[in-house]
């Protein structure tokens, strides 16, 4: 029985780990140009509670941003670009990869695997 105590933890708190909203001040990258990464971060106003990736044809913004904009009316105006992908999210440097794909990825994976292994007990 001991033996099952250590997954079960990691199976309810790993997860819980990565969902925390970040305390404090916010850190996102921030370039605009046409690398497919954005190596510089910056740690935002107080009023920009979320980043922002956008990816216009070859160009791509990574920014602080307030998530009350993250709709794409809001973004076309601003960036001036009427043909884009944008991904928003409010975590630290959450705004990393032009991979659009959700950033629960990796959590609920090794939720799963955790939960398979202790099944096989």
């Amino acid at each position: 029985m001991k033996y099952l105590l250590i997954p079960v933890l990691l199976a309810v708190f790993l997860p819980a780990l990565f969902c925390l909203e970040s305390q404090g001040t916010l850190k996102c990258f921030k370039c605009t140009g046409m690398q497919e990464q954005c190596n510089t971060n910056v740690t935002c106003p107080a009023n920009a509670d979320s980043c922002i990736f956008v990816k216009a044809g070859v160009t791509r913004h990574w920014d602080c941003w307030t998530y009350a904009n993250c709709h794409h009316a809001f973004i076309e105006t601003h960036y001036k670009i009427d043909n884009f992908e944008f991904k928003c999210c409010k975590k630290d440097l959450c705004n990393d990869s032009p991979n659009l794909a959700s950033s629960m990825t990796l959590p609920i994976l090794v939720s799963v695997l955790t939960i398979i292994q202790m099944l096989s007990f």
